[in-house]
């Protein structure tokens, strides 16, 4: 997931024509597009997807745009970390490359990205969809990011 993740990133995917549009959006959204479709959650999916193709494998947790139904999948299948586990435990080498952070915002999550590399300071970087260089969770493009580890991310262990 990390070599297409990077891969993915090297060819600068961005929205076209409006909020959540383009060709890149209906790519990794399965035809969906417009303001309001979100796409981090359809990007790592469509990398996930991808790589398990590849290697001749299922997913480890089923595909979705929604990024509080790969949380909950992530669960379902025991592969799920809290941040707080983590934080409280400084158990960063728990995280494996190639799996997913996930944000988390009250009841539900708002935000994913691929983990690429893990730092024993309580940081990770991450290649994601939908945001920018400010880290938005509703951006435009797929970048890279340096992201703390808090008790608002959670991960799907890939």
């Amino acid at each position: 997931m990390v070599y297409l993740a990077n891969v993915h990133h090297s060819q600068h995917p961005i929205e076209i024509g409006g909020n959540d549009m383009g060709p890149w959006v209906r790519t990794y959204m399965s035809g969906q597009e417009g303001a309001g479709e979100s796409w981090c959650a359809g990007f790592a999916s469509f990398i996930m997807l991808q790589a398990a193709t590849i290697l001749g494998v299922t997913t480890p947790i089923a595909t979705s745009v929604s990024c509080t139904n790969l949380a909950h999948e992530a669960q379902s299948k025991e592969c799920f970390l809290a941040g707080a586990d983590i934080i409280n435990n400084k158990s960063y080498d728990k995280i494996k490359l190639g799996s997913l952070i996930l944000f988390k915002e009250g009841n539900g999550w708002h935000h994913t990205g691929i983990v690429i590399d893990v730092n024993n300071d309580g940081t990770l970087s991450t290649i994601e969809g939908n945001t920018n260089g400010n880290g938005s969770n509703d951006g435009y493009e797929v970048y890279k990011h340096v992201r703390e580890i808090s008790i608002d991310t959670d991960f799907a262990i890939m």
